[in-house]
């Protein structure tokens, strides 16, 4: 069956499949255990208040889901440990804003 270019669809999956794959093993050399050390990493301020947001976001709903659940020692447990990590999410989040 032919289409629109005039090649047959089948080729015109192949070369697709062959574009895509040229693009993976691009991607695949620079996504590299070098490239991803995080200790080389070098995040913006942007990135680095928008991690605190999300942070205190995650630990803010599970505080409030844990807030239900206190008869549950496991919960109990959660609970706790969320509220610590919203403190400590917000004083970060402190931090990376000027004090002036």
């Amino acid at each position: 069956m032919k289409n629109r270019r005039g090649g047959s669809a089948a080729e015109n999956l192949d070369s697709a499949n062959l574009g895509s794959e040229i693009s993976a093993r691009n991607l695949s050399s620079e996504i590299s255990p070098r490239n991803l050390d995080a200790r080389k990493m070098k995040f913006s301020l942007h990135d680095k208040r928008e991690f605190a947001k999300i942070g205190m976001t995650l630990s803010l709903a599970t505080l409030i889901a844990t807030s239900f659940m206190m008869k549950n020692g496991a919960a109990k447990k959660a609970h706790i440990i969320s509220g610590a990590l919203l403190t400590g999410f917000a004083v970060y989040h402190h931090s990376l804003y000027d004090k002036a």
